[in-house]
């Protein structure tokens, strides 16, 4: 017995020391990466130059658009193909499970009509 009690002991050891090293080897690899994404300061200027062409186009783009949209005569042309104020109809859906009216409910609207 004793001998299955030292092999089971050696066994939980090498799990143990395997399992730091695979938490150590993590820890390693992220760190490691995290250093090497730092950007110097050529990198930094490139992309900040980079976007700041991009806004300076956009700006010019805005500045070269008409803002009186709606004072075109173009836009003042189309005409609506909906009358308003809008006519309110039904609201919602028909039940497709209400029963069809009754015979008897078809006489009593015509009586009190």
């Amino acid at each position: 017995m004793s001998k299955k009690k030292n092999k089971d002991k050696i066994k939980n050891i090498i799990l143990i020391i395997i399992i730091f090293c695979i938490f150590g080897y993590t820890f390693y690899y992220f760190s490691s990466n995290s250093a090497d994404q730092i950007l110097s300061d050529n990198e930094l200027s490139f992309i900040s130059n980079k976007y700041s062409a991009s806004l300076e186009n956009v700006n010019t783009t805005k500045k070269t658009l008409k803002n009186n949209i709606f004072a075109n005569p173009v836009f003042k042309s189309l005409r609506s193909f909906v009358s308003l104020p809008l006519e309110l109809g039904r609201v919602g859906k028909e039940n497709p499970f209400a029963a069809p009216p009754s015979p008897l409910d078809d006489l009593l609207k015509e009586a009190n009509q």
